[in-house]
């Protein structure tokens, strides 16, 4: 729970919005990247939560 509530709060304490990637912060609240399919990622978040990406296929 202490985990989830600093995730919280780094969030909270964050920019309301970001003009480019911040690599410190992704590094911060994110502990793991899966690759589901090839069109799907799931982040997990420190503190236990997922957040699920799909993403449009791009022919070649």
């Amino acid at each position: 729970m202490d985990t989830l509530r600093q995730t919280a709060d780094l969030i909270h304490s964050g920019p309301e919005r970001l003009e480019r990637f911040d690599e410190v912060l992704f590094a911060d609240l994110v502990e793991k990247i899966t690759a589901e399919s090839t069109t799907r990622l799931r982040f997990r978040l420190y503190g236990g939560i997922e957040l699920t990406e799909v993403c449009r296929e791009v022919r070649r």
